[in-house]
């Protein structure tokens, strides 16, 4: 019954988040459309501060999924966070690259805060790479030279820390 209860609440709290996170995201594409987010006005920021601010609320509310509540089990909180990320680098394509580096990071710290308790598997040396190379790719079409340095840093450290977690040297 205290289970049902905790499940229930669990629940509740993870729509709540996520729906609070889609309402940011909107609110934000709802002042990008009506404002603008380039310039020197005082709103140009705002845009991409409300989304980033929902796509961490939407980042919370399955991690909070996966280990406060135990809703969800380490694939779907990190299918969760891939989609949120992959959220994030698309809105960011529109909204500038503060966004992409959201849905990089969110992509980069996944592995290590959702983990399941196998330690590290040598898919996540490609897993890395797929990081790197979606800043990259950003930055060859977008011209953010910063993104890409902010992805090569993420996908090099992902991999050296699944090297001296224990993932071997397949990778």
């Amino acid at each position: 019954q205290q289970r049902n209860g905790l499940i229930a609440s669990g629940l509740l709290a993870l729509l709540a988040a996520i729906l609070f996170g889609a309402v940011l995201i909107a609110a934000g594409e709802w002042l990008r459309r009506r404002h603008g987010d380039e310039g020197a006005h005082r709103s140009a920021l705002l845009p991409s501060v409300f989304s980033g601010a929902g796509l961490v609320s939407i980042f919370a509310a399955v991690l909070a999924a996966r280990q406060l509540y135990g809703l969800v089990g380490p694939e779907a909180a990190f299918a969760g966070h891939l989609a949120t990320a992959l959220l994030a680098v698309g809105l960011g394509w529109f909204y500038g690259p503060l966004l992409v580096a959201v849905g990089l990071l969110g992509a980069a710290l996944s592995p290590f805060i959702v983990a399941g308790g196998s330690g590290p598997t040598a898919w996540l040396y490609g897993y890395s790479a797929l990081i790197a190379g979606v800043g990259l790719a950003v930055d060859a079409i977008r011209r953010w030279a910063w993104v890409s340095v902010l992805a090569l840093v993420l996908g090099y450290g992902g991999g050296v820390l699944m090297y001296m977690g224990g993932a071997g040297v397949a990778g």
